[in-house]
């Protein structure tokens, strides 16, 4: 960010009281008004710059071609004097892909080796999922073990879902000073438990446009530039669904998480625990389990716990909530 210095805004001021470019006039006939200063204003900022670190290149883009020029054919007086010291430390573009092929030139990247590149960013995309889903609890369509489709309100355990890229697309490269960036259009699938209407095992897709190194180090980590909105799977027999846990490895898990926040599990992690044994049940018919131990169903047999916050009046509602 420039600021504009007093001399500059002054400049702006006799320039359009005086209709010097990049000053002017707007309308016509008796309509017609003196305008420009903020655009002298803006012009000589980059000048003034340019004047002052004459170590550095300036880059000039707008798309004002009316009053500021197109550049490179010469400038209307007094335009011409402001830059004539400058040489080509000045460079005036008309708009921001004249900028990206100026300062970032494209180069050629093999599809193998940048979808390589992108998976070795997946834990850090991963977490980054995860963390959105600790605060945004937006439903998304999943799709079922068996092949249903059916709408989801959050992951039971966000730290299990699994998450892998399926396909990357759209791929292109640039150089950047003495760094290349890939920017492309990635597709990830999420599988893991999820809450509906009973917890079931899903599994959904989300699009997004990256743009992510060719090095490595924590100075260069990807960018998310556009996320789309999460589909359910294609085809449910595709996805490699992980094995089914036992509930009460689930109600471990819920209790594990919860201490690692420092916090008491709530009445709803744990009687979605509880209750899962049916769900679970019928999705695991039909599927080859026998190298894993027998499932067995979580028997609850002391009050549940509190969750945090919870006053002792509100006893009573909790021992309705093990009477159901």
């Amino acid at each position: 960010m420039l600021p504009t210095s007093g001399t500059a805004a002054l400049e702006g001021l006799y320039r359009e009281a005086n209709t010097l470019p990049p000053a002017g006039t707007k309308g016509d006939g008796d309509k017609k008004v003196k305008v420009g200063a903020r655009d002298v204003a803006i012009w000589l900022t980059a000048v003034e710059y340019a004047r002052e670190h004459p170590d550095e290149t300036v880059y000039f883009v707008s798309e004002n071609h009316k009053d500021f020029t197109k550049g490179g054919a010469g400038y209307p007086a007094p335009m011409d004097r402001d830059v004539a010291d400058l040489g080509e430390r000045f460079v005036h573009l008309t708009n921001l892909a004249e900028l990206l092929e100026t300062l970032a030139p494209r180069v050629q990247v093999d599809a193998a080796d940048a979808r390589g590149l992108l998976e070795q960013h997946t834990a850090w995309f991963a977490n980054r999922n995860r963390r959105i889903w600790a605060i945004n609890h937006t439903p998304f369509e999943i799709r079922t073990r068996d092949g249903e489709t059916t709408t989801a309100q959050a992951w039971m355990l966000p730290d299990d879902v699994r998450v892998q890229l399926l396909d990357l697309r759209d791929i292109e490269a640039y150089r950047l000073g003495a760094n290349s960036w890939i920017v492309a259009t990635a597709r990830w699938e999420f599988v893991g438990l999820a809450i509906g209407k009973t917890l079931v095992q899903g599994a959904c897709t989300l699009k997004t446009r990256i743009l992510f190194p060719t090095q490595s180090g924590d100075e260069h980590r990807p960018r998310i530039i556009k996320s789309y909105v999460e589909l359910p799977a294609e085809d449910a027999s595709a996805v490699d669904w992980p094995p089914l846990m036992r509930s009460a490895e689930y109600m471990q898990r819920v209790l594990q998480n919860a201490e690692a926040e420092g916090r008491k599990p709530t009445r709803v992690e744990v009687l979605l625990s509880a209750l899962m044994a049916f769900p679970l049940l019928k999705q695991s018919a039909g599927i080859e389990l026998s190298q894993y131990p027998a499932y067995q169903p979580l028997e609850l047999k002391h009050r549940l716990p509190l969750s945090s916050g919870t006053v002792e009046h509100e006893q009573p509602e909790d021992k309705r909530l093990d009477e159901e």
